[in-house]
């Protein structure tokens, strides 16, 4: 019988895939990610420290480029107006300077970490040669089990197709109505939850947008992963149909359509002008868009005129056109602590006076201001900087994914499962996000981007898919 030696490096890998897998199927709610999160940065620092691969110096300016606008993000909402007065405890009268500290360091460190780890993934192999697969095998199965608990709990309680047959329908409990179809029921830690069916699905929309992934899987070469995408991808798209949730089924579509066009159309190693001047032109209309709802918003006028059937229509923009004027102004004058450095809530029962009109004002509570456009969350938690730095950041994962599939004959599979995970979470977080999804506890903030595990599994596949975006010359202009 012969004994098989685990290296240090092997072990490292065999760790950081265990805490992954307890990230992605929620293990123990937030104090199980933020555990996890910490000890994936531990195991990042000695996963980068050892590894033998070495950028290069151009290679190294590249990166420094590319990563910046989101170590800023991250560093603005971690550390920013928003948590430390979040942490403000009325009874004193005084932030809880250092409870603030610790929860905004621990969430750097966890994107940190969670970054190190996806990065060191992609270099490193096991000893078996199939970390790549292991790591999407052990993300998947995660959430497949979670989703697969949490669709028979809910059918055990409402039955299925239950958003359909009680559409309208609603029940009391402490005399306050709660309509049936907008709820759900899921595994939160270690309890039984009733949250939101917008929170309630996205475990189910990541995996179910997984699935085209099985047109770049060979079943004769790789069982294994195959079958894994196959049944993951169909639990999660078995819980949406028999909720159902219409919206995250008809998200799927574009989803689907980009991962057909990759595997059927052919695409060359130069990107078409065509294909340039279509991205140019839709970053260009979306920040038209994005400055002329801050300009409109900020002023608190809230009327875009033959527009305002598009960017006023209540359930989108109404609380965009809030947070963008909270942050903004302050009472008349220009807020711009806020404008730096994210809203003042102070744990969000202190009033917030909005301008509600050039010459009319309005006081809201910010826990009656649901978000459903997670980009804006960081306009609210960071401030305008942090708001931009997402924004930029969001807009050169498209280049770099676009150099994964025009470099190579055959699509990588993990890295497509990769794209379309990052392009499911962008695509849910920016119309079906929901800050306080808890059905019997309003009032509790869920962020993001805090402690949130599809926000760091998200971070880990960026980082494990990254490829160079930016050709640096020799005297260090861009090319």
């Amino acid at each position: 019988m012969t004994k098989t030696k685990i290296s240090t490096k092997q072990l490292l890998i065999w760790v950081a895939l265990a805490a992954i897998a307890f990230t992605a199927f929620g293990f123990g709610g937030t104090r199980g990610v933020s555990f996890a999160s910490a000890l994936i940065f531990v195991l990042g620092v000695f996963m980068f420290l050892g590894k033998k691969e070495k950028m290069a110096k151009g290679d190294k300016k590249s990166f420094f480029i590319w990563v910046l606008p989101f170590a800023v993000f991250v560093l603005l909402i971690s550390f920013g107006r928003f948590w430390s007065t979040y942490h403000y405890d009325a009874g004193a009268g005084s932030i809880r300077w250092f409870s603030y500290f610790i929860a905004a360091l621990f969430n750097v460190l966890g994107v940190v970490g969670y970054a190190m780890v996806g990065h060191c993934l992609s270099l490193g192999e096991n000893s078996e040669g199939k970390t790549k697969e292991r790591l999407f095998e052990v993300i998947l199965c995660a959430l497949a089990l979670h989703v697969l608990i949490n669709l028979i709990i809910t059918l055990a309680n409402y039955g299925p197709f239950y958003r359909t047959l009680y559409a309208g329908k609603s029940y009391y409990y402490g005399s306050v109505e709660y309509p049936v179809a907008n709820e759900r029921m899921i595994l939160d830690g270690f309890t039984i939850a009733t949250v939101s069916t917008q929170y309630g699905d996205i475990s189910s929309f990541l995996l179910a947008a997984t699935l085209p992934s099985l047109l770049f899987i060979s079943l004769k070469e790789n069982k294994i992963g195959f079958s894994i995408a196959a049944v993951s991808g169909g639990i999660g798209l078995l819980d949406l149909v028999l909720m159902p949730n219409h919206l995250a089924l008809l998200l799927l579509i574009p989803v689907f359509s980009i991962a057909v066009f990759v595997r059927f159309v052919k695409t060359g190693i130069k990107t078409p002008l065509w294909e340039k001047i279509v991205g140019f032109a839709m970053l260009a209309m979306v920040a038209i868009v994005v400055f002329l709802m801050i300009g409109v918003a900020a002023n608190g006028n809230n009327n875009y005129g033959p527009l305002s059937k598009i960017f006023n229509n209540g359930r989108l923009t109404q609380p965009i056109n809030q947070i963008i004027n909270a942050v903004f102004k302050n009472n008349y004058a220009w807020n711009w602590k806020s404008i730096f450095f994210g809203m003042n809530v102070y744990s969000g029962y202190s009033p917030l006076s909005l301008k509600t009109s050039f010459w009319m004002q309005t006081e809201i509570t910010w826990v009656n201001i649901n978000l459903h456009t997670f980009e804006f969350v960081a306009l609210m938690e960071g401030g305008f900087i942090a708001f931009i730095a997402l924004c930029l950041f969001m807009a050169s994962l498209f280049p770099m994914f676009r150099n994964h599939l025009r470099r190579e004959e055959k699509a990588n599979p993990w890295v497509l499962i990769s794209a379309v995970f990052v392009l499911g979470y962008f695509l849910y977080q920016s119309l079906l996000f929901t800050m306080f999804p808890y059905i019997y506890d309003v009032g509790l903030y869920v962020s993001a981007f805090s402690s949130n595990a599809f926000f760091y599994l998200t971070v880990l596949l960026i980082f494990f898919s990254y490829r160079k975006i930016y050709s640096l010359k020799k005297k260090g202009g861009v090319a």
